[in-house]
C-alpha cells in the first residue's frame, strides 16, 4: 500500500464508509463530483477469514475510484491479520482502515466498532 495521503491537495474531500450505501457505482458518482478519497462499505474481518467470496465481491472497485480505502470491523486480531493479507492480494486497495466508531447494535454486540475502543488490549 502506498502513502497517497501526503500527495493529496488540501483540503481533502473523503467519502465516508457507509454500510449498504458506498458501493462502486456510488463511489464513482462521488468521484465525478470531486471526492478525493473513497472508502468501501464496512467489511467483516471474520467473514473474510472464514468465507471471503461474498465480502470480496462487495469490495470490488474500479481503478477510477483510486485512492480507495477498505474499512474493516471486527474484534479478533488474528482475523484482522488474515483479512489484511487477503485484501492486499485480492483487492489491492490504497489503504486499510479499522472502524472504531460504529454504534450499530449488530456491530457493537460483536465487540466491534465503538465497542472495540473499550477493550484496550484489542485496540
Amino acid at each position: 500500500m502506498n502513502n497517497f495521503w501526503k500527495k493529496l491537495n488540501k483540503p481533502i474531500y473523503v467519502l465516508a464508509p457507509m454500510a449498504g450505501i458506498t458501493d462502486s457505482a456510488f463511489r464513482q458518482i462521488c468521484k465525478s463530483f470531486g471526492v478525493d478519497v473513497v472508502y468501501s462499505e464496512m467489511a467483516s474481518v471474520t467473514a473474510l477469514t472464514y468465507s471471503p467470496e461474498k465480502t470480496l465481491k462487495m469490495l470490488e472497485f474500479s481503478e477510477i475510484e483510486r485512492p480507495y480505502v477498505v474499512q474493516f470491523f471486527g474484534n479478533n486480531p488474528k482475523h484482522f491479520s488474515k483479512a489484511v493479507k487477503i485484501i492486499e492480494k485480492e483487492i489491492n486497495p490504497d489503504g486499510i482502515d479499522i472502524n472504531f466508531g460504529c454504534p450499530a447494535k449488530k456491530v457493537v454486540k460483536q465487540g466491534a466498532g465503538a465497542e472495540l475502543m473499550k477493550d484496550l488490549k484489542l485496540s
